[in-house]
C-alpha cells in the first residue's frame, strides 16, 4: 500500500511537467521523490560529468527522458565525432538517493553508428513479463562514395545499466565501371550470411510479444537554449500509460496475385482513431495509407482509416511491403503487429 501511494504521489508531481510514469517497478521509490523540475536541476548541477561542453562546444546535444521508467530522469548527451558521422553518447541517471548522478554505462561512453544524431522519435517496446522497455537503434554510416553500412540493435536499461544488443547488419557496395550496380549483403550478430527476409525479421523476432508505442524526445543544442528551466523534458513513452489503446488482434500475412485483392483485420480496445501504415521491404520507409495511395497510383485502399483495411488492384511493386495499423486516443497511440504482403509473380531483386 505504501509503494502504491508513493507511486500515485509521484505521478501527481510529474503531470504538470508532461511526464507520465510506468507501472510500479522494483526500483526503490522514496516517499519524498523530487519532481521533474528538481531532478532536472540536479542533473544540471552535475553537468561536468556528462556534458561535452569542453570537448565539442558547438556540436553536441542533450535531452532528458526516463527510458527505464523507474521515476529517475536520465540525460543523453550526444556529440558528432569524426568525418564518418559517429555519434559519441553519454548516458547518466539521477541516483537512487536523489543527491547526485550515476553513469548508466560500464565504460561511460559508447559509439553509435547513427547517421541522424538527434532522433526525435524512437520505437518503444514494453515487455509486461519482465517490466523492461526496449528501443530500436537503426544505425547508418557511409564509408566513401560507394559503401554503405546499416546496423540494427536493441537498446535497454536493466538495473540502471545500459545494454546494447546487436542483431545484424546490411552492407551495400556499388560496383561496376560506373559504380551503379548495388551488391547487398546481410549478416546476423555472429556475422553469418542471412537472407533479406531474415534480416527484416530480426527486430520482430527479438521483441515478439511486446507492446509497441513511440517515445518522443526534445533535444537541446549545447548550452545555447539553457535558461535554468526545464525546457528539455521529453514527452513520455506512450507505453507508460494504462489508458493507451490495446491491440487484441494483429493482421496476418497475405499472399495475392498481381492485381489481386486482400483484407487485413485488426481488433482493439480503447481507441478513437485508426490509421494504416505501409513499411518498405528495406524497413526504412513508413508511409501512411494516404501516402501509399500516391506511391502506388493503381492501388485501391479501402478503409485505410478503420480497423479492417482492404487492398484491391495490388501491383507487383507492393511485393515485400508490410502493413500495420496505428490506433490512437487522447492518451497516445499503439501499433499493431505488421503483416507481410507477398505478390505472386512479382520479380524479386
Amino acid at each position: 500500500m505504501k509503494k502504491l501511494l508513493a507511486a500515485i504521489l509521484f505521478i501527481c508531481f510529474l503531470l504538470p511537467f508532461g511526464i507520465c510514469m510506468a507501472e510500479e517497478t522494483t526500483s526503490p521509490v522514496l516517499p519524498d521523490v523530487p519532481n521533474a523540475e528538481q531532478q532536472y536541476q540536479l542533473l544540471m548541477q552535475h553537468r561536468d560529468k556528462w556534458s561535452y561542453e569542453k570537448e565539442y562546444p558547438t556540436s553536441w546535444y542533450y535531452a532528458f527522458t526516463d527510458l527505464d521508467h523507474n521515476g529517475r530522469l536520465e540525460v543523453i548527451a550526444d556529440a558528432i565525432t569524426g568525418s564518418a558521422g559517429f555519434t559519441e553518447s553519454h548516458f547518466y541517471e539521477v541516483n537512487a538517493s536523489y543527491n547526485g548522478v550515476t553513469s548508466c554505462m560500464n565504460d561511460d561512453q559508447i559509439y553509435v553508428l547513427e547517421y541522424n544524431i538527434n532522433q526525435t522519435e524512437l520505437d518503444c517496446y514494453y515487455d509486461r513479463t519482465s517490466n523492461l522497455y526496449y528501443y530500436i537503434d537503426n544505425g547508418y554510416m557511409q564509408d566513401g562514395a560507394h559503401h554503405q553500412y546499416y546496423s540494427v540493435s536493441v537498446l535497454c536499461f536493466v538495473n540502471g545499466s545500459f545494454e546494447n544488443t546487436y542483431l545484424g547488419t546490411k552492407t551495400v557496395d556499388y560496383e561496376g565501371p560506373d559504380y551503379d550496380i548495388p551488391v547487398v549483403k546481410y549478416n546476423d550478430k555472429d556475422r553469418q550470411p542471412i537472407s533479406e527476409a531474415e534480416y527484416l525479421a530480426l527486430v520482430d523476432n527479438y521483441i515478439a510479444g511486446t507492446e509497441r508505442s513511440t517515445l518522443i524526445i526534445k533535444w537541446e543544442k549545447g548550452w545555447q537554449n539553457w535558461t535554468g528551466v526545464c525546457s528539455g523534458l521529453p514527452l513520455a513513452p506512450a507505453a507508460m500509460s494504462a489508458n493507451l489503446p490495446k491491440i487484441t488482434k494483429n493482421p496476418t500475412d497475405e499472399t495475392v496475385p498481381i492485381n489481386g485483392k486482400c483484407q487485413f483485420v485488426t481488433r482493439y480496445e480503447n481507441a478513437d482513431l485508426a490509421e494504416w501504415h505501409f513499411i518498405s521491404p528495406d524497413g526504412y520507409r513508413d508511409l501512411t495509407y494516404a501516402d501509399a495511395e500516391k506511391e502506388f497510383p493503381t492501388l485501391k485502399i479501402i478503409n485505410g482509416y478503420a480497423k479492417d483495411m482492404t487492398l484491391d488492384s495490388i501491383p507487383a511493386a507492393l511485393n515485400g511491403w508490410r502493413v500495420y495499423c496505428r490506433f490512437s486516443n487522447n492518451a497516445g497511440s499503439a501499433d499493431s503487429g505488421s503483416a507481410l504482403i507477398t505478390v505472386q509473380g512479382a520479380k524479386t531483386s
